[in-house]
């Protein structure tokens, strides 16, 4: 993407010969004259609207990058733009020779981009971030889930099958073999890539924004660096170096100044972690680099703006015109800096013995099904044939009915009467979900009845009572902002098929 502008040129008035020959040579003495000075003035005038453009086209950059550049920084364009604009005026329209933009949203109100981060040398055109970002202007929210690369689809509509790290590559590579320019085919490939998660996740994807390694590099350096904290000592002798070599990446625990190369190790590393690490990493950078351009005002000061300009024009690709971004912008002003929340799908889905987490819907299937390789596939209930309805839940309880992630009330669970094992099991399945339960216990009493209780002024109390399908009865529950009493009458049922049964 690039600005243009148009000169204005000089019409040349002839003189008039109808005056006789005494005017005409008054004529020509003073054109003679006020020649030069006409000259002057016309070109003091061009170079004051060349300034005036200049100084358009800089406001355009700064409101341009308050949605932008937070992918050159974080590969996560939602949060810093959100974390960003908060701080900056900004108007409710933009127009720089274009049509003012709107950005689009899906039935619910919410605008969805994919944001990728693209692999350097060693794997070109991989991708290895994955990231769907969700903003919601009605409860001033956003959320990212991470996407593993390793998550396998076995059918898509027009790219074949395969890890998703690769479905791009080699969907660009066919694209290209096809007489596609590279333009039109990562484009191309962006779009497809974006419908394609989009089925996956039950949602409709908007845009799509991808950025390079270098351009995170630069982007981060641009910026003056980011301090971070580090909670756990990494030690990865086997990091990605130049020309397919290997190199030691070391960081201890503590808080730790990162340059642009420093940070994209300390994001990329997995040799001693996981790609679940990795993207809890991810997170924490997105948060220091967006409360350090936030604190700092740097989306204030040209300069930054200007080389960071340049580094989106050269690394960074999207489906997203100018107007559309600064649109995105304006979007994100409304958007409360507190309500940013953020999940991963993993394969931590205490199935075998393993620690349950939040995101854990995933599993690995033997590697000989798939010629030794080491994919993810989504756990199905029931378990043949593989399907993505538990995904599709996930993405109707964390991208529509936010609610939850959102006010994250402490929640108990007793079992007044229920089968044993019953608030066990309803526990687990709110927790793989992201809901949090703080206390799982066997009520002091039995009763006949299920029901929720929680404090009147809770919305999460009521949008959970309607998900269980428990009656509601608002009275405050001591420590806990909300009370599950499962009495005699509960049978436990998937959230699957309760949030099914709702639409």
């Amino acid at each position: 993407m690039s600005f243009s502008s148009r000169r204005v040129h000089d019409s040349e008035e002839q003189p008039s010969h109808s005056h006789g020959k005494k005017w005409a040579n008054v004529a020509r003495m003073v054109l003679s004259v006020s020649g030069p000075l006409c000259k002057w003035y016309i070109t003091h005038r061009q170079k004051e609207e060349e300034r005036e453009r200049d100084r358009r086209i800089l406001h355009t950059v700064q409101k341009f990058f308050i949605a932008a550049i937070a992918i050159a920084l974080a590969l996560l364009i939602g949060t810093i733009v959100l974390r960003s604009v908060s701080s900056i005026s900004l108007p409710s329209s933009f127009s720089l020779g274009e049509k003012t933009a709107t950005i689009p949203t899906d039935t619910q109100g919410r605008t969805n981009i994919l944001l990728l981060g693209e692999g350097d040398e060693t794997g070109e055109y991989l991708l290895d971030s994955i990231i769907v970002a969700s903003i919601d202007e009605a409860t001033e929210s956003i959320g990212l889930l991470s996407l593993p690369r390793d998550l396998y689809f076995l059918k898509t509509e027009s790219m074949g099958e395969g890890r998703l790290n690769s479905l791009y590559r080699d969907y660009f590579y066919e694209l290209t073999a096809h007489g596609k320019s590279k333009e039109e085919a990562e484009e191309e490939g962006m779009k497809q890539l974006a419908k394609e998660i989009g089925a996956a996740l039950d949602m409709n994807i908007h845009h799509t924004i991808k950025v390079n390694f270098e351009g995170f590099v630069q982007a981060v350096d641009a910026i003056g660096g980011v301090t971070v904290y580090v909670p756990y000592d990494i030690v990865d002798p086997e990091y990605p170096g130049p020309n397919y070599t290997y190199e030691l990446f070391e960081i201890r625990q503590g808080t730790h100044h990162f340059d642009g190369e420093t940070a994209l190790k300390y994001a990329r590393s997995r040799h001693s972690t996981s790609d679940f690490s990795r993207s809890e990493r991810q997170q924490m950078l997105l948060q220091a680099l967006g409360k350090k351009v936030k604190e700092e005002g740097l989306l204030r000061k040209p300069h930054v703006l200007l080389s960071l300009f340049q580094n989106f024009q050269e690394h960074v690709y999207t489906t997203m015109s100018i107007p559309e971004l600064v649109a995105l912008a304006v979007k994100g002003r409304s958007i409360n800096t507190d309500t940013i929340f953020a999940m991963q799908l993993s394969d931590r889905n205490g199935l075998y013995g393993d620690v349950l987490e939040p995101g854990g819907l995933l599993y690995t299937p033997p590697r000989d099904l798939f010629d030794g390789a080491s994919v993810l596939l989504p756990v199905s209930i029931p378990e043949f044939p593989v399907t993505w309805k538990q995904i599709h839940t996930l993405s109707q309880l964390f991208f529509g009915i936010r609610t939850l992630h959102l006010q994250t009330p402490s929640i108990a669970i007793l079992n007044a009467g229920a089968p044993p094992g019953s608030a066990g099991k309803l526990s687990s399945e709110l927790k793989k979900f992201g809901i949090p339960i703080t206390d799982v216990r066997n009520a002091a009493e039995k009763q006949e009845d299920s029901i929720l209780l929680t404090p009147g002024e809770l919305a999460a109390g009521s949008v959970l009572a309607t998900v269980l399908h428990l009656p509601l009865q608002e009275e405050p529950t001591g420590p806990q902002d909300i009370t599950i009493v499962l009495g005699k009458n509960y049978q436990h049922s998937r959230l699957q098929d309760l949030l099914s049964s709702m639409q």
